[in-house]
């Protein structure tokens, strides 16, 4: 059955169709073959004329073959596959599963998991075979090479889904791929007539199937990266008759996405560092595929200039040793190349920082992420919280999260994805409870999913509108040399029909982050909004760590190790519970990487109906520390005006001194703190000298 997704222009290129949309250039070098070529096409001696192509190709592609050469050499290693594996028939797919073939590839395996064999088929394992053959010229992987690309093109019509071979990131990652290895290919020479069409019907069908997709303009990374690809086969091979259309197509695509589908401070829209990464990277391939052939002109500083801004973005929001959060669909790991990337778009001479103070604390509202820091050294204390819109497939439910890391460790992370899309865990591992982040026990966390009928009786489909409420609002934000201060709320627990025991709530979370010595605050409220039915409820608090927790006595818990983290409750005498667990670990963690584990604490507390006011929460001291666990507590101190986990005073006693905060983010009237009203949002008083700090 033919595919209707992909037709015979695609898939099945005729010999009539390929050269009928191969032109003579008007000038260039080694043109003569170029019309020897599609002379000899055009009258039906099939392989001598892909043999003068590929010599064609061979002399006017020089400077796209330096180019990629020196790409493809000086990117870091893959980090599974060798290439002696990929001889042996030893593949990887994503993350670190592999399959041994015994003679030759299965393109139909089911050994990789459904969304695992995507991974074999973007062939990304091709790429330490193709460095090895460029750089020694083996001819056993020149043979392995050939027939694995003849393998691949015989196959394609046999692939299930066929999607596999021609959809927008395999088309893009393949070309990418590809693209060295038939351009090594041609200039080692005697490459088999059959070898030369599998590869150049497969790069004019990747181009087609690119540019069918686009219709229309579509925020995060598969267009991006679609038009990357797209614009990269329109400069190489300006020959085909379709090439300047594809060209008009991808800058038109691209453009857009620089100035739509990332915020004005640099951050892309999906919210997750690996995929920001990939939407930017996506965006300098075609970027330099234009310095490599003929520029850009007027858009060339517009590209340059958004470029560099979205890696300031990285440079601002990088933890400790250049990290990188596990927010979204990603793991914690280096941000390294992703800085050395950055490089390659700035000045000679431009630092790792990018020309950003990576000692500061930042707010970056537009893409909604705060970044607090005591430093820029290794074992510097940081903290960063998520606060922005739900950003779709590759974002998780995790408003307000909260990850602490210190003295060169994550003590407090956030589960984030560790495994492939097909994990059973997956779908878990998106929802609210495997963040740090406030719970209420039996409700969705469903944002402004509004229902557009009340009576789900009635015909027609729900209808609900975007996840405006699954973000924080109400942004507060203070950063000075002594303190940072953070403060927003969301409402995505609703009341809806079709959950009649749901509510109406507002959740708030304040943070004070104290920079000497380097500890928070957090200051958690739950407070129940107008309901249907008024009722009591029961809060968690979710905490994560690579390392497991341990409660050592009232309200007080640490994870093992050393450095650790502690975490002591205001009121523990109210705690419910205070539960410890295992998210995943060991043998459970397929993918390794760094800190690969994770464990979580769950901190419960309900009150007695008749203290219930309709606000619920946490105040929690989170304490990180080497060796022996420092003498630390948190109390509540008497004030006049205090509201329940609304405006509250505390005293917190750690190894640097004894220190006062009077918390006030609602900025409540009537409470007052010495006989002196506070008006303001926070007021903290550091102990030992360290500095008085009022947050308006």
């Amino acid at each position: 059955m033919k595919s209707k997704e992909y037709p015979d222009r695609i898939c099945n290129i005729s010999e009539k169709d390929f050269w009928s949309h191969v032109r003579v250039l008007p000038n260039g070098e080694g043109i003569e073959y170029l019309t020897r070529a599609v002379h000899l096409g055009r009258t039906g001696r099939k392989d001598a004329a892909y043999k003068a192509l590929a010599e064609y190709h061979r002399i006017a592609l020089q400077d796209v073959w330096d180019f990629e050469r020196k790409r493809i050499l000086t990117e870091p290693p893959h980090p599974y596959q060798k290439a002696e594996d990929v001889l042996k028939l030893k593949i990887f797919g994503y993350q670190n599963r592999s399959v041994h073939f015994k003679s030759e590839i299965d393109w139909n395996t089911d050994a990789y998991g459904e969304i695992g064999k995507y991974g074999l088929h973007s062939l990304h394992w091709l790429t330490p075979a193709i460095r090895r053959f460029i750089k020694r010229r083996e001819r056993r992987f020149r043979n392995r090479l050939v027939d694995i690309i003849e393998s691949y093109y015989a196959a394609r019509n046999s692939v299930y889904p066929q999607r596999m071979v021609y959809y927008e990131l395999g088309a893009w990652n393949k070309s990418k791929i590809l693209l060295p290895l038939y351009l090594a290919l041609i200039n080692d020479g005697d490459i088999p007539a059959r070898t030369i069409e599998a590869f150049v019907k497969l790069f004019l069908g990747f181009a087609r199937s690119l540019k069918q997709c686009q219709k229309s303009y579509r925020d995060g990374n598969w267009q991006i990266v679609g038009c990357s690809g797209l614009f990269r086969l329109a400069r190489v091979f300006p020959e085909f008759s379709e090439a300047k259309t594809w060209e008009k197509t991808a800058l038109r695509y691209l453009k857009e996405h620089l100035e739509k589908d990332f915020f004005s401070d640099g951050g892309h829209s999906e919210r997750a560092w690996g995929y920001g990464f990939m939407s930017i990277k996506g965006i300098c391939d075609a970027y330099d595929m234009a310095l490599c052939r003929g520029g850009l002109g007027k858009d060339q500083d517009y590209f340059l200039r958004k470029i560099r801004n979205a890696f300031r973005w990285f440079a601002k929001t990088l933890g400790p040793d250049e990290l990188k959060p596990a927010y979204g669909d990603d793991r914690i790991g280096s941000g390294n190349k992703i800085i050395d990337t950055a490089l390659r778009y700035f000045p000679k001479g431009t630092g790792r920082n990018l020309g950003v103070d990576r000692s500061k604390s930042y707010l970056l509202k537009p893409s909604g992420f705060a970044i607090m820091r005591n430093g820029d050294k290794a074992n510097s204390a940081y903290l960063n919280i998520t606060f922005g819109k739900f950003a779709g497939w590759h974002s998780h439910m995790d408003t307000l999260n909260l990850n602490f890391w210190a003295m060169g460790k994550p003590l407090l992370e956030e589960c984030g994805r560790f495994d492939s899309y097909d994990n059973p865990l997956d779908t878990l591992l998106r929802t609210p409870a495997c963040h740090n982040v406030v719970t209420i026990d039996g409700q969705h966390f469903v944002g402004s999913m509004r229902i557009d009928r009340q009576d789900a009786r009635r015909p027609g489909p729900l209808r609900f509108d975007d996840a405006q409420d699954v973000c924080g609002r109400g942004i507060q934000w203070h950063s000075s040399p002594e303190i940072d201060y953070f403060s927003a709320y969301h409402t995505a627990y609703k009341h809806y029909s079709l959950s009649s025991e749901s509510i109406n709530a507002l959740v708030r979370r304040t943070v004070v982050f104290v920079k000497d010595p380097g500890y928070a605050l957090v200051f958690d409220s739950v407070r129940r909004l107008a309901s249907p039915e008024p009722a009591g409820f029961a809060l968690t608090q979710n905490w994560h760590s690579p390392f497991p927790f341990t409660v050592v006595g009232p309200g007080v818990v640490r994870t093992k190790g050393s450095p650790a983290i502690a975490l002591a409750f205001a009121r523990e005498e109210n705690l419910r519970r205070l539960e410890t667990g295992v998210d995943f670990a060991g043998d459970e963690v397929t993918v390794k990487g760094i800190w690969p584990d994770r464990y979580y604490l769950r901190a419960r507390r309900w009150m007695p109906i008749p203290e219930f006011t309709g606000t619920v929460g946490f105040t929690t001291l989170l304490y990180p520390f080497k060796g022996m666990m420092p003498k630390i507590s948190i109390k509540p101190l008497k004030a006049k005006g205090t509201v329940l986990f609304r405006a509250e005073a505390f005293e917190v006693r750690t190894p640097a001194g004894k220190d006062t905060f009077v918390l006030n983010p609602e900025r409540l009237g009537g409470v007052i703190w010495n006989g002196q009203e506070v008006s303001a949002r926070c007021l903290v008083e550091l102990g030992r000298g360290r500095g008085k700090v009022i947050v308006e």
